[in-house]
């Protein structure tokens, strides 16, 4: 025999079947939420945070300047290695042409200033020999 509880909840099942299939959609909601505000999909796509966390989503303008920040690091950044790295190619390449011609005076700072650097890491071909043309 059926409890007085299990009977309650079988009669609103009865109830809501009627109402969902006679098309009363609202009338269902409101049963099934005891006429709360919300009804019974108020979760749906809710993020399931506390009411007291705000979100701070960044500005637009500060993600375009922070955007920008980046990029003209990135071109300062790819713009000394590319400078670097054509000097020690015509370095290089000036060092090649003094082997072939060992009568042939250049003055290699007009040509790559940079390449016999006092600070210079790794040595480009011209310092690394310590040779001059």
């Amino acid at each position: 025999m059926p409890s007085h509880q299990m009977l309650k909840y079988l009669s609103k099942l009865t109830n809501l079947k009627k109402l969902l299939s006679s098309g009363q959609q609202d009338e269902a909601d409101a049963l099934v939420s005891h006429d709360k505000e919300h009804g019974r999909t108020w979760l749906v796509g809710r993020g399931g945070k506390a009411s007291g966390v705000k979100d701070h989503a960044p500005s637009d303008r500060f993600v375009q300047e922070l955007a920008t920040k980046i990029k003209l690091d990135l071109e300062q950044e790819l713009e000394s290695k590319v400078n670097k790295k054509v000097q020690e190619n015509m370095a290089w390449v000036l060092k090649k042409l003094g082997d072939a011609n060992p009568g042939l005076k250049l003055d290699i700072g007009d040509y790559c200033p940079a390449s016999s650097s006092e600070h210079d890491e790794n040595g480009t071909p011209m310092t690394q020999d310590g040779a001059t043309s």
